[in-house]
C-alpha cells in the first residue's frame, strides 16, 4: 500500500521490475493506491521491489 497521493487513470498499468507475469492488479481505496503482489513474486528472495507505473 502506497500512502501517498499517486496520479494514476483506470488504464494505467503498473509492472514489478524483474518479475515476467504482465502487469500487477491495482486498485486506489480513498486517497491510497493498493497493489497486489502475486505470491511468485513474494517468494523470489528479493530484498525490494521496484515499481514501474506506465500511463497511458
Amino acid at each position: 500500500m502506497v500512502n501517498e497521493p499517486v496520479h494514476i487513470q483506470p488504464k494505467d498499468t503498473i509492472h514489478l521490475l524483474g518479475y515476467e507475469g504482465g502487469p500487477l492488479p491495482w486498485s486506489q481505496q480513498h486517497d491510497s493506491l493498493v497493489i497486489t503482489i502475486p505470491p511468485a513474486a513474494q517468494q523470489s528472495d528479493q530484498y525490494a521491489w521496484v515499481f514501474k507505473i506506465a500511463w497511458s
